[in-house]
């Protein structure tokens, strides 16, 4: 199964997209064809959870599984079971619930991200510590560092960025080929499975207009294919499928019923 640590940032974003308590939610891995009923029959023999209610579910394409948004009565503690036995199949089924271990925040999961992505280490940052003013405080200390690292990696972006144009110098390249070698060599650290998992929960927001949010979408399943979250075949079938799921509905009703009574507009014109 992939790591639990990485399913647990897949249930944060999951929790946040549908608006659920993450001390509420939790997630279960089951297989294909599984019944909504025996899902949350099966979930419930877990006691200190209470009633529970299936609100939604995405296959997870590495592990060929489907993973089930659950929520419950009673908080996911670390009283959980890592597993739930279903005696249907006679296997069981992993649990994730956010209970299991602290989730770091947005500004040291980026952080902790680039540095793997760099080959960079916590002691990399603090040998810069001794360089700053005595007089600073901790807090201070590290974010001048931090900063500090992060121009140190700018600039070294940017050197590299020129002699790999210098290399490619041909009058007669297109603008893609320097692009696809940029992408290619300082692309996003995200995996292919990343990617998808942050697709299939893109939303439009309640002030964004539909246009504006499928421009997200095409942008970001350019990256997913780009990354081998999927095939290309499936990129028109994708695309359709999370802007019905992720579309304010009344923006797709508008677009319905224009499409609706189009001929009756040119049959009166």
């Amino acid at each position: 199964m992939a790591d639990r640590s990485q399913l647990a940032e897949e249930l944060k974003r999951w929790c946040r997209g549908e608006g659920l308590e993450e001390v509420k939610a939790l997630m279960i891995m089951v297989p294909e064809e599984v019944e909504t009923a025996e899902i949350e029959e099966t979930i419930q023999t877990v006691k200190c959870l209470g009633q529970v209610c299936a609100r939604g579910q995405m296959f997870h394409p590495t592990q060929n599984c489907v993973m089930v948004l659950c929520e419950c009565k009673e908080d996911c503690n670390e009283n959980v079971p890592p597993e739930v036995f279903h005696a249907g199949s006679e296997t069981s089924w992993p649990i994730i619930t956010l209970s299991e271990a602290p989730v770091p925040s947005d500004f040291s999961f980026k952080l902790k991200a680039l540095m793997d992505a760099e080959g960079k280490t916590m002691n990399d940052i603090k040998r810069l510590l001794p360089e700053l003013v005595p007089q600073v405080s901790a807090t201070e200390s590290m974010l001048q560092a931090v900063g500090d690292f992060l121009q140190k990696l700018f600039d070294q972006w940017l050197e590299q960025a020129w002699l790999m144009v210098e290399e490619k110098a041909d009058p007669e390249a297109k603008p893609t080929v320097y692009l696809e070698a940029l992408e290619s060599s300082f692309g996003t650290a995200e995996s292919g499975d990343d990617l998808y998992f942050a697709f299939r929960l893109m939303q439009q927001q309640p002030t964004e207009k539909l246009s504006d949010f499928l421009r997200r979408l095409e942008r970001a399943l350019s990256k997913v294919v780009q990354r081998g979250g999927f095939s290309a075949d499936y990129k028109e079938r994708a695309r359709l499928e999370q802007l019905l799921r992720g579309a304010v509905a009344s923006d797709l009703m508008l677009i319905s019923e224009k499409e609706r009574m189009h001929p009756l507009l040119s049959c009166s014109s």
